[in-house]
């Protein structure tokens, strides 16, 4: 069963400071805060994009380093799949969490989409 959630969030600056606006719920019939937060998929990918060539321009990080030197928990990193490949959508990930559907009506935590995130084997090496 998919949940749909209708939802706005508005945010604007005045002369002084951050103006915002919330309307809308959450799966949990919640009202819409600025500490509520969505599944907001590809979105995340230019953000992650962002933050890794970031740190690979620092030298914290290489591209072609395997994704076990850093989350060796990984499901997807006994396959030896580098950070390039991930970027790159080369690595084999399947294009949704196996069991997405089911996680649309929870309320969840970073830790929790973090946690399934590991868990997801690749669809193909």
């Amino acid at each position: 069963m998919k949940i749909l959630i209708c939802a706005v969030s508005l945010a604007a600056r005045d002369e002084t400071k951050p103006v915002a606006l919330y309307l809308g719920a959450d799966a949990t019939g919640a009202p819409l805060g600025a500490d509520s937060f969505f599944i907001v998929a590809s979105l995340t990918k230019l953000a992650t994009a962002l933050c890794v060539l970031r740190l690979v321009d620092a030298g914290g990080l290489a591209l072609d380093d395997p994704l076990a030197k850093y989350l060796p928990e990984a499901a997807s990193a006994r396959a030896g799949v580098t950070l390039r490949a991930l970027l790159c959508h080369t690595a084999g990930l399947p294009s949704d969490l196996p069991n997405g559907d089911a996680l649309y009506g929870k309320p969840l935590t970073w830790r929790d989409i973090a946690r399934e995130c590991l868990r997801v084997e690749l669809e193909r090496a």
